[in-house]
Protein backbone atom coordinates (compact mmCIF):
# COMPACT_ATOMS: atom_id res chain seq x y z
CA UNK A 1 0.00 0.00 0.00
CA UNK A 2 1.28 3.82 -0.86
CA UNK A 3 2.57 6.06 1.72
CA UNK A 4 -0.79 8.28 2.86
CA UNK A 5 -0.61 12.10 2.48
CA UNK A 6 0.02 13.79 5.94
CA UNK A 7 -1.91 16.19 7.68
CA UNK A 8 -1.00 17.88 11.14
CA UNK A 9 -3.22 19.19 13.77
CA UNK A 10 -1.54 21.55 14.98
CA UNK A 11 -3.79 22.98 18.20
CA UNK A 12 -2.86 25.48 20.88
CA UNK A 13 -4.05 27.70 23.34
CA UNK A 14 -2.62 29.96 25.82
CA UNK A 15 0.68 28.05 25.30
CA UNK A 16 3.07 31.35 25.06
CA UNK A 17 6.23 29.61 26.55
CA UNK A 18 5.44 26.01 24.99
CA UNK A 19 4.39 26.77 21.54
CA UNK A 20 7.38 28.11 20.19
CA UNK A 21 9.37 24.68 20.02
CA UNK A 22 6.24 22.45 19.57
CA UNK A 23 5.48 24.47 16.11
CA UNK A 24 9.43 24.00 14.75
CA UNK A 25 9.14 20.34 15.71
CA UNK A 26 6.27 20.26 13.28
CA UNK A 27 7.69 22.61 10.86
CA UNK A 28 10.78 19.90 10.62
CA UNK A 29 9.45 16.73 10.39
CA UNK A 30 11.35 14.37 8.39
CA UNK A 31 10.31 12.62 4.80
CA UNK A 32 7.95 13.59 1.86
CA UNK A 33 5.93 16.93 1.80
CA UNK A 34 3.07 17.29 4.08
CA UNK A 35 0.74 19.96 5.44
CA UNK A 36 0.65 21.78 9.14
CA UNK A 37 -3.27 23.32 9.72
CA UNK A 38 -2.75 25.17 13.09
CA UNK A 39 -5.99 25.87 14.92
CA UNK A 40 -4.93 28.77 17.60
CA UNK A 41 -8.10 29.06 19.78
CA UNK A 42 -7.85 32.98 20.47
CA UNK A 43 -5.33 32.71 23.08
CA UNK A 44 -5.67 35.97 25.52
CA UNK A 45 -1.58 35.63 26.34
CA UNK A 46 1.09 35.68 22.96
CA UNK A 47 0.56 32.49 21.83
CA UNK A 48 -0.89 33.76 18.49
CA UNK A 49 2.38 35.79 18.10
CA UNK A 50 4.80 33.76 18.84
CA UNK A 51 3.15 31.21 16.22
CA UNK A 52 3.55 34.20 13.57
CA UNK A 53 7.08 34.71 14.37
CA UNK A 54 7.92 31.27 14.02
CA UNK A 55 6.49 31.11 10.44
CA UNK A 56 7.92 34.57 9.79
CA UNK A 57 11.39 32.90 9.28
CA UNK A 58 10.34 30.44 6.84
CA UNK A 59 8.78 27.03 6.38
CA UNK A 60 10.28 24.80 4.06
CA UNK A 61 8.85 24.38 0.77
CA UNK A 62 7.53 21.05 1.20
CA UNK A 63 5.63 21.61 4.40
CA UNK A 64 2.35 23.84 3.04
CA UNK A 65 0.85 25.96 6.40
CA UNK A 66 -2.48 26.85 6.92
CA UNK A 67 -3.70 29.21 9.40
CA UNK A 68 -7.04 28.54 11.27
CA UNK A 69 -7.25 31.53 13.64
CA UNK A 70 -10.44 31.53 15.81
CA UNK A 71 -12.11 34.97 16.48
CA UNK A 72 -13.63 33.51 19.25
CA UNK A 73 -12.45 30.35 21.94
CA UNK A 74 -14.29 27.55 20.72
CA UNK A 75 -12.73 24.89 23.19
CA UNK A 76 -10.61 22.03 22.49
CA UNK A 77 -12.89 19.96 20.78
CA UNK A 78 -14.66 22.85 19.02
CA UNK A 79 -10.80 23.85 17.75
CA UNK A 80 -10.05 20.09 16.90
CA UNK A 81 -13.22 19.66 14.91
CA UNK A 82 -12.28 22.28 13.03
CA UNK A 83 -8.66 21.20 12.62
CA UNK A 84 -9.78 17.89 11.44
CA UNK A 85 -11.98 19.49 8.79
CA UNK A 86 -9.70 21.57 7.34
CA UNK A 87 -7.03 18.55 6.83
CA UNK A 88 -6.55 17.15 3.16
CA UNK A 89 -4.19 14.26 4.18
CA UNK A 90 -4.97 10.71 4.28
CA UNK A 91 -3.80 10.85 7.93
CA UNK A 92 -4.30 13.45 10.55
CA UNK A 93 -1.67 13.39 13.01
CA UNK A 94 -2.20 15.87 15.99
CA UNK A 95 0.21 17.68 17.43
CA UNK A 96 -0.57 20.14 20.50
CA UNK A 97 1.41 23.34 21.53
CA UNK A 98 3.28 22.18 24.43
CA UNK A 99 4.55 19.24 23.12
CA UNK A 100 7.57 17.99 21.34
CA UNK A 101 7.46 15.25 18.63
CA UNK A 102 10.43 13.53 17.45
CA UNK A 103 11.74 14.39 13.86
CA UNK A 104 11.48 10.95 12.67
CA UNK A 105 7.64 10.59 14.27
CA UNK A 106 5.58 11.05 10.82
CA UNK A 107 7.61 8.82 8.79
CA UNK A 108 7.15 5.88 11.84
CA UNK A 109 3.65 6.76 11.85
CA UNK A 110 3.25 6.81 7.94
CA UNK A 111 5.09 3.56 7.71
CA UNK A 112 2.53 1.90 10.00
CA UNK A 113 -0.42 3.19 7.80
CA UNK A 114 1.86 1.85 4.39
CA UNK A 115 1.79 -1.47 5.89
CA UNK A 116 -1.63 -2.12 6.84
CA UNK A 117 -4.55 -0.84 5.42
CA UNK A 118 -6.98 -1.88 8.16
CA UNK A 119 -5.44 0.46 10.94
CA UNK A 120 -7.51 3.18 11.82
CA UNK A 121 -5.55 4.57 14.30
CA UNK A 122 -1.43 4.70 15.62
CA UNK A 123 -0.65 5.88 18.56
CA UNK A 124 2.75 5.52 20.44
CA UNK A 125 4.46 5.48 23.35
CA UNK A 126 5.81 8.97 25.00
CA UNK A 127 8.72 10.32 26.98
CA UNK A 128 7.09 12.00 29.72
CA UNK A 129 8.47 15.51 30.87
CA UNK A 130 7.95 18.37 33.19
CA UNK A 131 7.77 22.10 32.32
CA UNK A 132 11.71 22.66 31.65
CA UNK A 133 11.05 19.92 29.55
CA UNK A 134 13.44 17.54 32.00
CA UNK A 135 12.16 13.61 31.74
CA UNK A 136 11.18 12.55 34.76
CA UNK A 137 12.89 9.84 36.64
CA UNK A 138 9.78 7.29 36.12
CA UNK A 139 8.73 6.89 32.47
CA UNK A 140 6.11 4.45 31.11
CA UNK A 141 6.95 0.87 31.38
CA UNK A 142 8.11 -0.75 28.14
CA UNK A 143 5.94 -1.98 26.12
CA UNK A 144 5.26 -4.15 23.07
CA UNK A 145 4.37 -3.27 19.44
CA UNK A 146 0.61 -4.18 19.59
CA UNK A 147 -2.60 -3.86 16.93
CA UNK A 148 -6.27 -3.60 18.99
CA UNK A 149 -9.34 -4.59 17.66
CA UNK A 150 -12.90 -5.47 19.08
CA UNK A 151 -13.00 -9.32 19.21
CA UNK A 152 -15.59 -12.18 21.35
CA UNK A 153 -13.03 -12.19 23.67
CA UNK A 154 -11.37 -9.09 23.60
CA UNK A 155 -12.40 -7.07 27.01
CA UNK A 156 -13.37 -3.12 27.07
CA UNK A 157 -14.25 -0.66 24.93
CA UNK A 158 -11.28 0.16 23.88
CA UNK A 159 -9.96 -3.71 23.74
CA UNK A 160 -7.19 -3.09 26.20
CA UNK A 161 -5.58 -0.07 23.60
CA UNK A 162 -3.50 2.50 25.47
CA UNK A 163 -5.87 5.47 25.43
CA UNK A 164 -3.44 9.00 24.74
CA UNK A 165 -4.68 11.78 22.51
CA UNK A 166 -1.70 13.47 22.38
CA UNK A 167 0.41 10.94 20.95
CA UNK A 168 -2.87 9.72 18.35
CA UNK A 169 -2.86 9.53 14.64
CA UNK A 170 -6.23 9.06 12.72
CA UNK A 171 -7.60 7.97 9.28
CA UNK A 172 -9.29 10.99 7.87
CA UNK A 173 -11.79 8.73 6.93
CA UNK A 174 -13.03 8.69 10.46
CA UNK A 175 -13.98 12.21 10.24
CA UNK A 176 -15.77 12.12 7.41
CA UNK A 177 -17.79 8.67 8.28
CA UNK A 178 -18.60 10.01 12.03
CA UNK A 179 -18.68 13.98 11.73
CA UNK A 180 -17.72 16.64 14.12
CA UNK A 181 -17.23 15.45 17.75
CA UNK A 182 -20.63 17.17 19.71
CA UNK A 183 -19.90 19.23 22.95
CA UNK A 184 -20.56 16.39 25.19
CA UNK A 185 -18.42 13.77 23.42
CA UNK A 186 -16.08 14.12 26.61
CA UNK A 187 -12.63 13.78 25.15
CA UNK A 188 -11.18 13.52 21.81
CA UNK A 189 -9.57 10.69 22.38
CA UNK A 190 -12.08 8.79 24.34
CA UNK A 191 -13.67 9.34 20.94
CA UNK A 192 -11.65 8.74 18.29
CA UNK A 193 -10.13 5.39 19.72
CA UNK A 194 -13.70 4.12 19.93
CA UNK A 195 -14.44 5.65 16.41
CA UNK A 196 -11.40 3.51 14.80
CA UNK A 197 -11.86 0.24 16.55
CA UNK A 198 -15.73 0.63 15.16
CA UNK A 199 -14.08 0.51 11.47
CA UNK A 200 -10.97 -1.38 12.06
CA UNK A 201 -8.63 -2.09 13.97
CA UNK A 202 -5.61 0.54 16.11
CA UNK A 203 -1.28 -0.17 16.81
CA UNK A 204 0.45 1.26 19.58
CA UNK A 205 4.27 2.08 18.61
CA UNK A 206 6.45 1.14 21.38
CA UNK A 207 8.98 3.91 20.86
CA UNK A 208 8.72 7.29 22.41
CA UNK A 209 8.43 9.46 19.43
CA UNK A 210 7.48 12.80 21.63
CA UNK A 211 8.05 14.53 24.74
CA UNK A 212 4.57 14.77 26.54
CA UNK A 213 4.84 17.73 28.80
CA UNK A 214 3.37 17.42 31.88
CA UNK A 215 2.81 21.48 33.82
CA UNK A 216 -0.58 22.76 35.33
CA UNK A 217 -2.46 24.31 32.69
CA UNK A 218 -2.73 20.74 31.09
CA UNK A 219 -6.58 20.47 30.51
CA UNK A 220 -6.05 16.51 31.37
CA UNK A 221 -2.90 15.93 32.72
CA UNK A 222 -0.44 17.07 34.60
CA UNK A 223 2.88 15.59 37.15
CA UNK A 224 1.35 14.85 40.73
CA UNK A 225 4.43 17.04 42.42
CA UNK A 226 2.26 19.84 41.50
CA UNK A 227 -1.28 18.73 43.32
CA UNK A 228 -2.67 18.45 46.91
CA UNK A 229 -3.43 14.92 48.12
CA UNK A 230 -7.21 16.77 48.05
CA UNK A 231 -6.84 18.19 45.03
CA UNK A 232 -5.90 14.69 43.29
CA UNK A 233 -8.84 13.57 44.52
CA UNK A 234 -11.14 15.99 43.01
CA UNK A 235 -9.44 15.57 39.93
CA UNK A 236 -9.76 12.05 40.11
CA UNK A 237 -14.04 12.07 41.12
CA UNK A 238 -14.06 14.06 38.12
CA UNK A 239 -12.12 11.91 35.94
CA UNK A 240 -14.68 9.04 37.19
CA UNK A 241 -17.81 11.15 36.69
CA UNK A 242 -16.92 12.06 32.45
CA UNK A 243 -15.92 8.07 32.37
CA UNK A 244 -19.92 7.60 33.04
CA UNK A 245 -20.70 10.20 31.01
CA UNK A 246 -18.55 8.78 28.09
CA UNK A 247 -21.44 6.10 26.76
CA UNK A 248 -23.87 8.55 25.78
CA UNK A 249 -21.22 10.00 22.43
CA UNK A 250 -20.37 5.78 22.21
CA UNK A 251 -23.90 5.08 21.95
CA UNK A 252 -24.28 7.71 19.02
CA UNK A 253 -21.10 6.48 17.15
CA UNK A 254 -22.24 2.94 17.43
CA UNK A 255 -25.41 3.66 16.09
CA UNK A 256 -23.48 5.64 13.31
CA UNK A 257 -21.73 2.57 12.37
CA UNK A 258 -24.65 0.54 12.24
CA UNK A 259 -26.49 2.82 9.97
CA UNK A 260 -23.86 2.89 7.70
CA UNK A 261 -23.51 -1.29 7.56
CA UNK A 262 -19.84 -0.98 9.60
CA UNK A 263 -21.03 -3.62 12.15
CA UNK A 264 -23.35 -6.10 12.52
CA UNK A 265 -26.15 -6.84 15.02
CA UNK A 266 -24.02 -9.30 16.83
CA UNK A 267 -21.12 -7.07 16.69
CA UNK A 268 -23.75 -3.84 18.11
CA UNK A 269 -25.15 -6.15 20.63
CA UNK A 270 -21.83 -6.92 22.02
CA UNK A 271 -20.20 -3.42 22.35
CA UNK A 272 -23.53 -2.18 23.85
CA UNK A 273 -22.92 -3.98 26.69
CA UNK A 274 -19.67 -3.09 26.68
CA UNK A 275 -20.20 0.14 26.86
CA UNK A 276 -22.86 0.50 29.43
CA UNK A 277 -20.74 -1.86 31.96
CA UNK A 278 -18.05 1.15 31.21
CA UNK A 279 -20.41 3.63 32.42
CA UNK A 280 -22.18 1.96 35.30
CA UNK A 281 -18.75 0.83 36.49
CA UNK A 282 -17.43 3.95 36.59
CA UNK A 283 -20.46 5.49 38.15
CA UNK A 284 -20.53 3.27 40.78
CA UNK A 285 -17.41 3.53 41.67
CA UNK A 286 -17.93 7.31 41.78
CA UNK A 287 -20.92 6.55 44.39
CA UNK A 288 -18.82 4.57 46.50
CA UNK A 289 -15.94 6.75 46.66
CA UNK A 290 -18.19 9.73 47.80
CA UNK A 291 -20.41 7.09 50.01
CA UNK A 292 -23.49 8.34 48.25
CA UNK A 293 -26.92 6.34 49.44
CA UNK A 294 -27.02 2.49 49.53
CA UNK A 295 -30.38 3.76 47.15
CA UNK A 296 -28.47 4.96 44.88
CA UNK A 297 -25.46 2.68 44.57
CA UNK A 298 -27.52 -1.09 44.38
CA UNK A 299 -29.42 -0.57 41.61
CA UNK A 300 -26.26 0.23 39.66
CA UNK A 301 -24.65 -2.85 41.75
CA UNK A 302 -27.88 -4.87 39.97
CA UNK A 303 -27.14 -3.82 36.70
CA UNK A 304 -23.49 -4.93 36.58
CA UNK A 305 -24.49 -7.76 38.14
CA UNK A 306 -27.57 -9.08 35.97
CA UNK A 307 -27.01 -7.31 32.77
CA UNK A 308 -23.06 -8.06 32.41
CA UNK A 309 -22.36 -10.75 34.78
CA UNK A 310 -19.85 -8.41 36.42
CA UNK A 311 -20.35 -10.02 39.45
CA UNK A 312 -17.24 -9.73 41.39
CA UNK A 313 -17.12 -6.16 40.44
CA UNK A 314 -20.27 -5.56 41.89
CA UNK A 315 -19.28 -6.81 45.30
CA UNK A 316 -15.75 -5.46 45.41
CA UNK A 317 -17.55 -1.65 44.62
CA UNK A 318 -20.05 -2.43 47.27
CA UNK A 319 -17.18 -3.36 49.51
CA UNK A 320 -15.16 0.10 48.88
CA UNK A 321 -18.61 1.55 49.36
CA UNK A 322 -19.05 0.18 53.11
CA UNK A 323 -15.86 0.06 53.99
CA UNK A 324 -13.42 3.49 55.25
CA UNK A 325 -9.87 1.21 54.92
CA UNK A 326 -11.09 0.00 51.26
CA UNK A 327 -11.21 3.48 50.27
CA UNK A 328 -7.94 4.57 52.24
CA UNK A 329 -6.52 1.44 49.92
CA UNK A 330 -8.31 3.00 46.84
CA UNK A 331 -6.94 6.86 47.32
CA UNK A 332 -3.64 5.08 47.84
CA UNK A 333 -3.30 3.08 45.14
CA UNK A 334 -4.72 5.76 43.24
CA UNK A 335 -1.65 8.03 44.37
CA UNK A 336 0.93 5.64 43.47
CA UNK A 337 -0.15 5.08 40.10
CA UNK A 338 -0.50 8.25 39.19
CA UNK A 339 3.15 9.41 40.59
CA UNK A 340 4.61 6.86 38.32
CA UNK A 341 2.47 7.69 35.07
Amino acid sequence: MASPRLSIAFVAYNQERFVEAALLAALNQEGPGYEVVIGEDASTDGTRARIEAVLARGVRPHVEVVRLYHDRNLGLLGNLNAVFERCRGDVIVCMAGDDISYPDRLVKIAAAYAADEALMLVTTEVRNVDEQGRPFPDQPRPARDRVFGHGLMTKGVFAGAPVAGAAASYRKELVTFFGPMPPDAGGDDVCYFFRALLLGQARFLPEPLMDYRQHAANLFNYAIGGMSEDEFRKRDLRHLAAHAAFPVQWKRDLECARRGGRIGPFRHWLLSGRIGQHGRRALLTKHAMETRPWAECLPLAAALCWRHGDFIKAIKLLWLRGSPAARKRYWARAWARRAAA
